[in-house]
């Protein structure tokens, strides 16, 4: 274990103590508001170390490593469960456990949450770091996990939400908790977070649905019944200039609307697009021709 010190908010370090509950004294309080800094104290406690671990490896070890196993590791097997402190758990809502599942509930232990753990100690109160220190199973059961919901919103509604009247972090047994839990990274944790947060907050996220949904129907639309189209020629002007981009809508019943004056887009009959193609201009299957109406069906003097 070390000292950490931090001077915050000023370039001077001052001296000023602190009494047992971490408040600092009237001398400190009293060189801070003149302008100086404060004086931070704090303990690290290196529980384990490794080295020779790179990210970038095959396969892969450090962090990614970590992401990997945590993604890939089943959460249905019967064996227990190893936790680390830091690590972000997240409960799920699993057929049979019924019980396990309402007693967690009474601990404001929620499945689809995500949980940090942010200490752990053993049954006897000593602080570890990770389960995989203790080698009797009966030890890693009684090991005790303070839980802390990831995030102050997600917390303000569980306080909101479910009456609870404490403070975080809650303490859960590992062996309470170990059988109904997956990590943040794992596949399985995906329906549970979404029924979760729906649970929760269900106008919010049916509105961000509708939201990111909208660009389908609204594909569909522009694809059934509108459509842009770019003018490549002059044949149309000063009408319709080479460049020009035209909306067009497509809706039902074009022929019984169509009157004359009218500006359409029509795909060119075969004897249409040979005398088009032999003057050396080039279509393709799906061009177009816009023109002007100047005759309808039954006309017999078209001038």
């Amino acid at each position: 274990a070390g000292d950490v010190c931090a001077a915050l908010l000023g370039t001077n370090a001052t001296n000023g103590n602190a009494d047992e509950n971490g408040d600092a004294t009237d001398a400190n309080n009293d060189n801070y508001n003149a302008g100086g800094a404060l004086l931070a104290q704090g303990e690290i406690t290196v529980f384990d170390t490794r080295s020779g671990e790179s990210s970038f490896s095959f396969p892969p070890k450090g962090g990614i490593g970590a992401v990997v196993k945590a993604a890939t590791a089943s959460s249905s097997s019967s064996s227990f469960r190893e936790f680390r402190v830091g690590e972000v758990i997240v409960p799920k809502d699993m057929r049979g456990m019924e019980t396990q599942i309402n007693y967690l509930e009474q601990q404001f232990i929620y499945p689809g949450i995500d949980y940090r753990i942010m200490t752990m100690t053993d049954g006897e109160g000593n602080e570890i770091f990770s389960t995989e220190s203790l080698s009797d199973p009966r030890q890693k059961k009684q090991a005790l996990l303070a839980l802390r919901p990831c995030g102050w919103k997600l917390q303000t509604q569980l306080w909101k939400n479910y009456g609870m009247n404490t403070d975080w972090p809650v303490q859960i047994s590992a062996g309470a908790i170990s059988d109904v839990v997956t990590t943040r990274f794992n596949t399985d944790s995906a329906i549970p977070r979404i029924v979760s947060a729906f649970r929760r907050d269900w106008k919010t996220y049916t509105l961000a649905l509708a939201v990111a949904l909208t660009p389908i129907p609204a594909s569909l639309l522009a694809r059934n019944f509108v459509s842009f189209y770019v003018i490549p020629s002059a044949s149309m002007e000063p009408t319709l200039l080479k460049g020009d981009v035209l909306l067009v809508e497509k809706f039902p019943r074009v022929y019984e609307r169509t009157t004359y004056g009218d500006v359409v887009l029509f795909k060119p009959p075969p004897t249409l697009r040979d005398i088009v193609t032999s003057n050396g201009s080039q279509l393709s299957s799906t061009s177009l021709f816009v023109k002007r109406v100047v005759g309808l069906p039954g006309d017999g003097d078209i001038r």
